[in-house]
């Protein structure tokens, strides 16, 4: 099993691992110094594991710490990609797109969604790009994937039904109801033997300006218009990427992901 087999998970322990192995050491050695290095190495490598994605924009940004990769480079605020062609700079922005219906879950409405679908594509007046990863997926990990997410949806809709009620919670409340539904609906299908797939949807839109702040900003503008054209034309929440998220996408456009990926995925 080579380095690229090794699932977040199996890091994770691994990591692990090695720190109860550094702390028994320092036991052993009765190093004061040692042990508090330890679990201060233990404490780091479990936050940045958990919450890296968040974390290292915000380290990048605080220090203007630029990423190079090949001919791209990748600003602080790590939320685009930049490329120089010539005199001219090319930003591109990426989002994801949460569906949490299917049409398959309701064929009355699959026109309905393609017409949708189509006046959100129109609406937009730069180019955009929708990419959709799709694969087959183990059925026992997808059953209990599901079962994990709809009880998730399930907890945070009961703490918000419990909340003061807002506009904000109301549609937060109306979202989790699709999503349990989407769920449900899920394990529903598996169950009649139906063959289940994952699938990841992510949008990009690339603006390009002879000055490479204002490429950036053009294309974080037209990654906010496409936010609200699309997440209202269809009905679904589109997030932007930042971090690590959006390094994937951006090696989506040269090379796919390995089925291990595409499982191992955060979103």
């Amino acid at each position: 099993m080579g380095p690229e087999d090794i699932t977040n998970k199996q890091f994770a322990l691994l990591t692990v691992g090695i720190e109860l192995l550094c702390i028994l050491a320092a036991l052993l050695t009765g190093s004061v110094l040692f042990i508090a290095l330890c679990l201060l190495l233990a404490s780091f490598s479990i936050i940045m594991m958990k919450y890296g994605y968040m974390l290292v924009p915000m380290l990048t940004t605080r220090f203007k710490t630029v990423e190079i990769r090949d001919k791209y480079e990748i600003p602080p605020t790590q939320d685009v990609v930049v490329k120089r062609v010539g005199s001219r700079y090319y930003a591109s922005a990426f989002l994801q797109a949460r569906v949490s219906e299917s049409v398959t879950d309701k064929p009355e409405t699959a026109r309905t969604t393609m017409e949708l679908f189509e006046k959100a594509i129109t609406s937009v007046r730069d180019v955009v790009k929708f990419s959709v990863l799709i694969h087959n997926v183990d059925l026992d990990k997808y059953v209990d994937k599901i079962k994990a997410a709809r009880s998730r949806a399930e907890t945070k809709k009961s703490q918000l039904a419990s909340s003061s009620p807002s506009p904000n919670t109301l549609a937060d409340i109306a979202r989790l109801d699709r999503e349990i539904a989407m769920h449900t609906s899920q394990l529903e299908r598996v169950a009649t033997g139906e063959r289940p797939v994952s699938v990841v949807s992510y949008v990009m839109t690339t603006a390009s300006s002879a000055n490479r702040e204002e490429a950036i900003e053009k294309a974080k503008h037209q990654a906010t218009e496409i936010r609200t054209v699309v997440g209202s034309a269809l009905d679904v929440d589109v997030i932007p990427l930042i971090g690590d998220d959006m390094k994937k996408c951006f090696e989506w456009e040269f090379i796919l992901p390995s089925e291990r990926e595409m499982h191992d995925l955060r979103f």
